[in-house]
């Protein structure tokens, strides 16, 4: 399509990374010591990243990014259950990108750069200060945190 046109090179050189981004362990992402819990905790929300390239509108994909997010912090969650502190289920932003980096590796999005890019380009203002807004946002430091 015309995005995957106009970020062939970043889109390209992630494909060529990948292999070895599949292979990085947490650590390498930059996880935190207490989000360390394994991949397969996270498959909810890989599978969730794995429908952006099958949404139409900036909207929709970016509702994936929001949904994948809370699947991420509800998977922390699970992972320490009854025992858990509050705090231990709520993530900062520059605890999410890394998680949120490694779901997207592991989702199989073979475009990421183009959807970021068709999602930044036909994005509604009024969204944009929002929580899709910050969704955007966060897509754009995930891809920032995997060059």
């Amino acid at each position: 399509g015309l995005y995957a046109g106009r970020t062939q090179v970043e889109d390209s050189a992630f494909a060529a990374r990948l292999p070895n981004l599949r292979q990085a362990t947490e650590e390498q992402f930059g996880y935190l010591m207490r989000l360390r819990i394994g991949d397969n905790a996270y498959s909810t929300a890989v599978e969730c990243m794995a429908n952006l390239p099958r949404c139409i509108t900036p909207f929709e994909k970016l509702q994936v990014i929001v949904h994948t997010g809370k699947i991420v912090c509800q998977c922390v969650s699970e992972h320490y259950g009854e025992e858990a502190r509050p705090e231990d289920a709520a993530l900062a932003l520059e605890e999410m990108v890394p998680v949120l980096a490694r779901v997207l590796v592991l989702s199989g999005v073979a475009r990421p750069y183009a959807e970021a890019r068709f999602v930044q380009d036909l994005m509604p203002e009024d969204v944009q200060l929002g929580e899709l807004g910050f969704a955007a946002a966060m897509l754009e430091s995930v891809l920032s945190h995997v060059q």
